[in-house]
């Protein structure tokens, strides 16, 4: 995550950025690895908005 938000705050008119990460959610029922493992995979999101301008 660090990685990308190294790449995107070199692009100029992006600012606000934000970095979350989300873990240990459930599994759905219906995804092929439910029964072996409980949690799904983690999901890393890294925001920013437009300049106004």
């Amino acid at each position: 995550m660090g990685w990308v938000l190294d790449c995107l705050q070199r692009i100029p008119g992006l600012e606000g950025f934000k970095t979350y990460s989300m873990r240990n959610w459930w599994r759905p029922r219906d995804d092929p690895r439910a029964g072996e493992l409980p949690a799904g995979d983690p999901v890393f999101v890294v925001r920013a908005r437009k300049e106004s301008g």
